[in-house]
């Protein structure tokens, strides 16, 4: 069993370079870890074949092609919007060349209006 010799010199390596005191709380978690893991036995399923790993395989292949159209959809998306600007730009010089067009025929209806109704 070296590992823990070489786990402790590690940790004391670590203490020292960062100048870490004894009664530290992250050092009481690292030694729950320890204990965790030198007592935990971590056993798989009976029942997990590679057959469900291929599911989850091609479902996460699914989400990648799902997320890659979807930040293309946004990608487009955001171009269009970005052309916006210019479209109001558009709707603005439309706007006034109306006013100005409904302007003066207002001023020729009340011109001729004068005219010959008075």
């Amino acid at each position: 069993m070296t590992e823990p010799s070489t786990f402790e010199t590690s940790l004391v390596e670590w203490k020292h370079r960062h100048r870490i005191r004894d009664d530290d709380p992250i050092l009481a978690a690292l030694e729950l870890l320890k204990v965790f893991f030198q007592d935990v036995k971590i056993e798989l399923p009976a029942d997990s074949d590679s057959a469900k790993l291929v599911e989850v395989r091609a479902a996460i292949q699914q989400l990648n092609r799902l997320g890659t159209d979807f930040s293309k959809q946004t990608r487009d998306l955001t171009l269009e919007m970005r052309t916006l600007p210019e479209l109001d730009k558009q709707l603005r010089s439309g706007r006034a060349t109306a006013f100005v067009v409904t302007a003066v025929a207002c001023l020729g209806a009340g011109i001729l209006i004068g005219k010959f109704l008075l």
